[in-house]
Parts: structure tokens; C-alpha cells; sequence
């Protein structure tokens, strides 16, 4: 007979491992949420870390191809750091074995596009006389040895003296007859003592060299003239928008016919912004030609308060057409009507090397030995082979590229042709949405995951047009010397001083990019354009890249 003093125990002992199989289940979770918490942390400090003292590149990671093969320059500008006190790499040194006809050479070819200077050292006649027999001497040889001069920057007060003529007997009949002697420049700003050199000078100074105003200023009181930074910071604003305005507008209008431009942005300080505290950070917007545009490189710069919806329509106002972008979000916003706001005829296309950068800033994470067979090592082999394939199309013509971007090359025999840049695509994506489901969501690798599904239809807009590029560097490197100048001279005051800077380094970068030499492109503006009707046909022909420019102001070839 079963004793109930023994069923009340067993009840109570199975009662009791129920709760402890429950609590088990509880903890166990708790400490799986636990180490996953503690690896987002140690993943946190780990690129930290990276940040502040790793390298700002990202190359040869886990023995990965060099990216600056495949694209100039990764990095964000923000992120960008000047290499300092680097080696020479030794066959760039000279070697002991050189012949004294290549070292001629190489000098011969260094200083042709200077203007050279001969001093000939010769005996004098009467000393061309053998001192042990009397017979005349005759030039065994030259002796030559080339060396760089400077001459440094020499200021003048240039003072144009113009006589004005009057009639005596035209007066004395109550007449007046008056003729000014013509000759003259239009003066670039009248009443003031201001230069197209001058200017040129302290616009190049400052925006192709970042050297601040107030360096300049310093610079100048050691030629024995007092301009202050206060003078530049006005005439500086004076030429931008009664000249460079014009041309910075024409070029615009040109670059928004092309309907594939490419758009990156930055901050910047702007002190005196109205009902705005000065510690809010302001925008400088940059749109850049693409690659097939290469007759015509441009830069252009645009100033706002934000980078918001707003921001983004006022600058890309008047546009349609493809933008090679990051993925901020406010790109696919001004696609969307809001309100009263209607949606922009645009079409963000995604950058690959954003989507890549994820990956490789989680594959920092990870010692070297631990890399190879992770997933995320895998994500960059599968980029880069990407890279290599789109690379290998660089030099056909966008209808061609398109072609063989989407079907490879069909001349060749199907088992011979290899996957086309379609076809990487597409598996990547499916390999991505298939770890994302495996992953760790809050881990660098599952948002890198995530970031690339979020960006997969961007991207995949790139086999629409052959002009589209993968990557948005164009961009990016046009973003550089601003936030190398912002660095020296911190921000701008007002927004007017903030508007024309951006004016300034448009005309200087889109000299640069046409090989003109900034200065001499700004001075003969200031000389060419004051007191003639600027038409839009007259600024054509002062476009960086017009036949029509003289040949002292483009870079010298070196063919």
C-alpha cells in the first residue's frame, strides 16, 4: 500500500526541480545576453583604440589587396592624417653606380619647365696659353652643375597715373569738354588698393595652402606693409561675389546637365550665424563631375546652416539625375514627397566602399591570426574581388562598361567568361542576407550586415548607366582640402565669410583640377573680367577647362 507522506515528498521534490530547470533557462539566457554585451563592449574599446592610435588606412588587412589600387583614397576626409617624417623608399634613393650622363639626365628633366640661367666661366684670352710650352689652350670639356634658385616674392606699389584733359576756349564759351587718356585697368574694387595679384596671392595662400589670414597678415608686415586680416577678409568676399559668383554659377549649370554628380559633405564652424549658438556645427556641401566628365573636372562647393531635408533641397535645387552618396538618410528623404514638399527627380546611388568600410572596421577588431575563415574576412574577400572586377572595366566607354558590367564579356566562350560584376554582386547580397540571420545583431559585423541590406537596392542602380561609379572618392578627395584648411583656420565668422570661402575653393580646386596654376587662373580673372558685360557666352571663355585660356596659366607638361 502507497504511503501519501511519500507522494506529498515526490510532488514537492518535482515541484522543485521544475522551478530550478526554469531558473536554469533563465540564466542561461541572462548569461548569453551577458557575453553578448561584453563583447560589444570589448568591441567598442578594441576600435577605440584603433581609432585613436591605429592607422587611419585600411590596407593589407589580413594580407587583402592593397585598396590604394583600387581607389585613391578610402578614408573619409575627416578621418585623414598626413604621413610626417617618411623614408624615402630606397630605389627612389641615388644609387653610387649612377652614371654622371643619367644624373644629367634626371636634372635636365626636373628643371625643363624652368626659365634657366647660364653663368660661363672662362679663362680670359690672354690666360689660354700653355704655362710650360707656350702653346694655345683649347676646351677639353664642360663642367656643368645645375642647381634651384628662389627668388622670393618681391611687393610693389604700383600707382596708375591717368590724365584727364580739359578745353580752356570751351570754358571760357561756358562749354566743358573733358577726355580722360584711356589705358588704364579697371580697378577690381574701387578705392582700394587691392591687386588682382594681390589677391590671387593671399586666395591661393589660403585656400591651396591653408595658411590662415592672420598668418598672411604676419607675412606681409615683413615686406613692409600693413594689411590686415580684416582688409584680405573683405576683398576676399568682394571678388568672390562680383566675380568668381558668375563663374562658379556657370559651372554649376554645366555640371547639372550631366545628370551624374557626386555629393559628399562636411562641418564647419560658423561664429556669428543669426539666432544660432556658435558652437553649432554648420555644413559645406561638395558636388563633384564624374569620371567620363574628364574635359571638364569640376568642384563645387555650397555653404548651409544644416544637413537637413531642407539643406539638401536648396543645394541640389534644379537637379536631376543620379548622386553618388553615402548613406545619409536625407538623400533618400528628398526622393519621398513630405507635405507640401514634393519629392526630388533624383536617384541616390550607395558606395561601396562605405558598405566595405563597415566590414573592415570589424575585421579591426580582430587579431590577424583570428581572421582568416570569419565571416567578415569573407564579406571583404568577396568586395574586393568586386573592386577588381569593376577595375578591369575602367577604360570602355559608359554603354560598353554597362554592357559588361551586366552580362560580362560575351565575345568570350561561356565556360571562359567568368561571372560578370552582376553576377558578384547579386551573390554577395545573398550571401549577406543569409549571415545577417545567423549573426549577432549588435555586434560591428551584424551592422555592417545590416548596413549593406539596407544600401543593396542603392547599389544595384549602378548597372543602370556606365557613367556611375562604385565607389564615391570623387567626392571625398574633393572634401580633403577643405578639412586640411579647416584645420588651420578653425572657422569662419559670419555666413557671408562662409559662402564666399566656398566660392574661393571651387574656382581653386577646379583650376587645379584642369591643370591650371591657381594663382596666375585667379590674377588673370581679376585682370579680365573688371568693366566688361558679363555675359554667360564672355564667362564661358574664362571656364578652367576653355581653349581659349592662355597657355602661361596651365601647368606645364611633362611631355
Amino acid at each position: 500500500m502507497t504511503n501519501p507522506q511519500n507522494n506529498v515528498t515526490n510532488g514537492i521534490n518535482l515541484l522543485s526541480r521544475e522551478e530550478l530547470e526554469k531558473q536554469n533557462r533563465i540564466l542561461s539566457q541572462q548569461l548569453a545576453e551577458t557575453k553578448a554585451k561584453l563583447n560589444w563592449y570589448e568591441e567598442q574599446y578594441r576600435l577605440s583604440k584603433e581609432k585613436q592610435f591605429g592607422r587611419s588606412s585600411e590596407k593589407d588587412l589580413a594580407g587583402q589587396m592593397n585598396l590604394s589600387d583600387v581607389f585613391p583614397l578610402f578614408n573619409e576626409a575627416e578621418t585623414f592624417r598626413e604621413m610626417i617624417n617618411t623614408e624615402p623608399k630606397e630605389e627612389d634613393l641615388p644609387s653610387e653606380q649612377d652614371s654622371d650622363e643619367g644624373k644629367r639626365k634626371r636634372r635636365k628633366k626636373d628643371t625643363k619647365n624652368l626659365t634657366v640661367v647660364i653663368d660661363t666661366y672662362e679663362l680670359p684670352i690672354e690666360d689660354q696659353i700653355c704655362p710650360k710650352c707656350g702653346a694655345p689652350l683649347h676646351v677639353m670639356k664642360e663642367k656643368v652643375r645645375t642647381e634651384i634658385e628662389v627668388i622670393p616674392a618681391k611687393v610693389v606699389a604700383h600707382k596708375y597715373v591717368t590724365y584727364v584733359y580739359a578745353c580752356r576756349n570751351c570754358e571760357k564759351n561756358g562749354d566743358t569738354t573733358i577726355i580722360t587718356a584711356p589705358g588704364a585697368r579697371t580697378p577690381m574694387i574701387e578705392k582700394s588698393m587691392a591687386s588682382p595679384s594681390l589677391m590671387a596671392d593671399a586666395i591661393t595662400k589660403k585656400y591651396m595652402d591653408a595658411l590662415p589670414l592672420y598668418r598672411q597678415e604676419r607675412s606681409y608686415k615683413h615686406y613692409g606693409i600693413n594689411i590686415t586680416r580684416n582688409n584680405l577678409c573683405n576683398w576676399s568676399i568682394t571678388v568672390a561675389n562680383n566675380y568668381f559668383k558668375l563663374i562658379t554659377e556657370r559651372m554649376k549649370k554645366i555640371l547639372f546637365d550631366e545628370h551624374v554628380i557626386h555629393c559628399d559633405e562636411t562641418e564647419v564652424e560658423v561664429l556669428c550665424e543669426p539666432d544660432r549658438p556658435a558652437h553649432v556645427k554648420s555644413r559645406v556641401w561638395v558636388l563633384t563631375s564624374g569620371e567620363y566628365l574628364k574635359d571638364k573636372n569640376i568642384s563645387l562647393y555650397r555653404y548651409t546652416e544644416g544637413r537637413a531635408r531642407i539643406d539638401a533641397e536648396a543645394v541640389l535645387k534644379g537637379y536631376t539625375g543620379y548622386i553618388m552618396c553615402d548613406g545619409y538618410s536625407v538623400y533618400d528623404a528628398i526622393t519621398k514627397p513630405k507635405g507640401d514638399k514634393p519629392a526630388m527627380d533624383v536617384k541616390p546611388v550607395a558606395c561601396l566602399v562605405h558598405v566595405r568600410r563597415k566590414f573592415a572596421d570589424a575585421l579591426k577588431l580582430l587579431a590577424p591570426e583570428d581572421r582568416p575563415g570569419t565571416g567578415v574576412q569573407e564579406a571583404v574577400d568577396r568586395l574586393a574581388a568586386i573592386f577588381n572586377k569593376d577595375n578591369s572595366l575602367n577604360n570602355l566607354s559608359p554603354e560598353e562598361r554597362k554592357e559588361k558590367r551586366i552580362h560580362g564579356d560575351t565575345k568570350l566562350p561561356s565556360d571562359k567568361r567568368g561571372k560578370s560584376l552582376y553576377d558578384l554582386i547579386d551573390d554577395f547580397f545573398v550571401w549577406v542576407k543569409s549571415e545577417y540571420d545567423e549573426a549577432l545583431h549588435q555586434t560591428h559585423y551584424g551592422k555592417a550586415l545590416k548596413y549593406a541590406i539596407d544600401e543593396e537596392e542603392k547599389v544595384r542602380r549602378v548597372f543602370e548607366d556606365g557613367r556611375l561609379e562604385l565607389d564615391n572618392n570623387l567626392a571625398e578627395r574633393a572634401v580633403k582640402p577643405f578639412v586640411i584648411g579647416r584645420k588651420n583656420w578653425l572657422f569662419s565668422n559670419t555666413p557671408a565669410g562662409a559662402d564666399a570661402s566656398c566660392i574661393l575653393y571651387s574656382i581653386v580646386q577646379s583650376a587645379m583640377n584642369n591643370g591650371l596654376i591657381p594663382f596666375e587662373y585667379i590674377k588673370y580673372l581679376l585682370e579680365e573680367m573688371p568693366g566688361k558685360a558679363l555675359t554667360d557666352e564672355y564667362l564661358d571663355t574664362l571656364l578652367p577647362w576653355s581653349k581659349e585660356l592662355p597657355e602661361y596659366i596651365k601647368v606645364p607638361s611633362d611631355n
